[in-house]
């Protein structure tokens, strides 16, 4: 998982209805639909809710479901969520509706949320394109690239070559390792805008991990020449930069992220990576954690705290992020091997140990985990046993107990078949891996 989000924007319709003529006259609907600044559109907004009974239920589900989208622009969430779901109390049988709370889900990063609400919008219009786009971002959250790749082709189907499609199927593709055909998005996305900034930076993305470093760099540039956002661009540069062991140059790149403004939780992240880098985990964690009171579920701000943790020696904390990355996505292996070295420093090591086997269950061969696992297995047995206990061998511990009952020249003894089943019971409980019993009769 990278450590910063995806180039992925947001589908926001800030007028999700067309007002008739004679609503049109309306300052406030003016404002509420085309105001120039968020500020003025909540002030249009709130002026129709205000109003009350002139308006319909229909009529005040746009105004709530404007404000909505602008304070969602905002990063006030919480204001944000209370008046979409106020906009599908008075407009259930709208997309719209449906649609703006489904969006604000997405931008909390609570994807399974969003997709249900996005479902019941395309169940009302299969056509309404915000709610597939926006839904294909959410499967991307998931995991599920076959599905956002479904729906980014049905948008470009519906509405032409459009950038930001083609950017999110680009994604899915590289995901998947369909590098020709993530390339090949990318560079549609590009020609259908080249001032949008985040096609170049994936396709980069894609150039630095098959180890085209000059090809990335000049992506890179292009993006930041676009003047938009800069963070990201820069960010995704530094890494570049000290992929080509060029740490000078890194470094600069560096420095300027940590002084770009941004309110929004992936500005707080790239920002808390750069302190990290940069050695102060302190304004790291504080940016990290401003992120986290916009986007609570936000695994890469979680994450990356964790590891600001872990660089202070504040291992219980560090252990507390990896654990709600984990309680939110489960198959994070990352976050899994994160905190088993959280725990084994907190001396925790069953709490270890489980996490690295794990880590094991869903990325099988993992050396680093598999080295946990025996190390943690020998220090156990050690602990167990005073240190007198049969750990010197390397390795993983294996035993073949025997249990013969049946012999040549006496009668068949009771005993052994019993006592065989004991013994390897007991070895199991000293964390021998593989246990073998052969008895007889």
């Amino acid at each position: 998982m990278r450590n910063w989000s995806l180039g992925v924007v947001i589908a926001a319709m800030i007028a999700w209805h067309a007002a008739g003529p004679a609503v049109a006259q309306n300052d406030g609907w003016r404002l509420c639909e085309h105001g120039e600044t968020i500020r003025e559109r909540i002030l249009g907004c709130s002026q129709i809710i205000a109003e009350g009974r002139r308006q319909s239920r229909y009529e005040l589900a746009i105004a709530y479901g404007n404000r909505a989208t602008a304070y969602g622009r905002d990063n006030d969430y919480a204001r944000a969520f209370a008046d979409a779901a106020e906009a599908v109390r008075l407009a259930p049988r709208h997309h719209g509706s449906w649609e703006v709370r489904g969006r604000i889900f997405l931008e909390r990063n609570e994807f399974d949320l969003a997709i249900k609400d996005f479902n019941r919008a395309l169940s009302l219009s299969a056509t309404y394109t915000p709610a597939r786009y926006n839904r294909a971002i959410a499967y991307l959250g998931l995991r599920r690239y076959a599905d956002a790749i479904a729906d980014t082709t049905k948008v470009i189907e519906f509405e032409g070559p459009r950038s930001d499609a083609f950017n999110i199927r680009g994604v899915a593709h590289s995901r998947l390792g369909n590098w020709a055909l993530a390339m090949a998005d990318f560079g549609a996305a590009i020609i259908a805008a080249p001032e949008s900034p985040k096609p170049w930076v994936n396709r980069a993305l894609v150039k630095k991990d098959r180890g085209d470093f000059d090809g990335a760099i000049a992506d890179l540039n292009a993006s930041i020449a676009t003047g938009k956002d800069l963070l990201f661009g820069t960010l995704t540069r530094a890494t570049v930069y000290r992929s080509m062991n060029d740490e000078e140059r890194a470094l600069a790149d560096f420095r300027i992220v940590s002084k770009l403004p941004s309110r929004s939780p992936s500005g707080y992240n790239q920002r808390g990576i750069a302190y990290r880098i940069l050695g102060d985990p302190n304004s790291a964690i504080a940016e990290l954690t401003y992120g986290l009171a916009l986007s609570p579920a936000n695994t890469d701000l979680l994450t990356n705290r964790g590891n600001a943790r872990s660089d202070l020696g504040d291992h219980a904390g560090a252990a507390a992020d990896y654990g709600e990355v984990i309680r939110l996505d489960p198959q994070d292996v990352n976050a899994r091997i994160q905190r088993a070295k959280a725990r084994e420093m907190l001396k925790d090591r069953r709490g270890a140990l489980d996490d690295f086997r794990a880590a094991l269950t869903l990325f099988p061969g993992h050396s680093f985990a598999e080295a946990g696992v025996a190390r943690l297995m020998r220090q156990i047995a050690d602990s167990e046993h005073g240190g007198r206990g049969p750990t010197a061998t390397a390795g993983t511990r294996v035993a073949l107990v025997i249990g013969n009952s049946e012999y040549r020249f006496v009668p068949l003894l009771d005993n052994p078949a019993r006592d065989s089943v004991a013994v390897a019971d007991a070895l199991r409980k000293l964390d021998f891996a593989t246990v073998g019993l052969c008895k007889s009769p």
